[in-house]
């Protein structure tokens, strides 16, 4: 059409030069047009796709800065879960280390008491052989039944030392066994031939402390002597009983008495002039 309208023009004919330069400048439109059309069609294509990519780009970032975060969140517990039960195995250790270390000062200090006790009971027994030893050179009949008092108190005292190195608590006496093992050294002691005195024992399962124990045990081998001595000088056997029992507001009760012929009349404990019965009242009030 350009070519046209410039052939019409070169001749003369400017109507139809003029007709066939729209005609040329229509079709030109309509092809930029198409050309712009495709232009952006493909521009928005092309949009689309870069957006399709960078929307998919973005999601992988997601996905990998998620998984980064739980990685990394994951090995912070790993860590944290290494540190603590490295803190507890080392609390364990020292927890061990730290009880065997007790454990073996406690038998250290155990076995320092048993031994105390053991060398206790064994100088005990040394002077009792000794005032054995003594009564036999000794004339008096009175010099020599106070010796021998002297040899049963001194021998009360060591069965205590005897019954703690023996026992497993290093602090407390099983009274019971104490009672016990007194009066069959007593029977032994003090009985004779064509007498039968026999002893009963009635006591709860009490455990009393040294500070205890001794006096008491005093105490009773005091009385029991008594008896064997005194309680039946014209029968051919008698009885001992011993009762010892709890009783209310933490207090205990030890009862000490025979069948025998009983105490002498107008006998009066506070005044008493013999050895054995001031120790009996003296220890008495000791103890409370």
């Amino acid at each position: 059409s350009g070519a046209l309208s410039k052939l019409y023009a070169e001749k003369g004919n400017f109507e139809k030069a003029y007709v066939n330069m729209i005609i040329n400048n229509e079709i030109s439109d309509s092809l930029i047009s198409g050309e712009n059309f495709k232009r952006i069609t493909q521009l928005e294509m092309q949009h689309a796709f870069d957006k399709k990519q960078n929307d998919l780009e973005i999601s992988h970032l997601r996905e990998k800065l998620t998984y980064e975060t739980k990685l990394r969140r994951n090995k912070q517990v790993r860590n944290f879960s290494l540190l603590f039960g490295s803190l507890i195995v080392a609390f364990g250790i020292f927890m061990f280390y730290s009880y065997r270390k007790t454990r073996k000062a406690d038998k250290e200090k155990e076995a320092l008491l048993k031994e105390i006790h053991h060398r206790v009971k064994n100088n005990l027994m040394v002077i009792s052989s000794l005032l054995n030893l003594q009564s036999g050179s000794i004339v008096d009949e009175n010099t020599r039944s106070a010796v021998k008092e002297s040899q049963s108190r001194v021998k009360s005292m060591a069965l205590i030392h005897q019954l703690l190195y023996q026992s497993e608590m290093m602090t407390r006496i099983d009274f019971p066994k104490y009672l016990e093992q007194l009066m069959t050294s007593l029977k032994s002691t003090y009985g004779r031939p064509g007498k039968q005195i026999d002893y009963i024992i009635r006591a709860e399962d009490i455990k009393l402390d040294i500070d205890t124990a001794i006096p008491l045990g005093l105490i009773t081998n005091e009385l029991a002597t008594n008896a064997y001595k005194y309680a039946f000088p014209e029968s051919s056997g008698g009885k001992i009983e011993i009762d010892l029992y709890k009783m209310p507001d933490h207090k205990y009760l030890l009862r000490i008495s025979d069948d025998g012929k009983g105490l002498p009349v107008g006998f009066d404990l506070e005044n008493s002039s013999t050895l054995g019965l001031k120790l009996v009242k003296i220890l008495s009030k000791q103890i409370r």
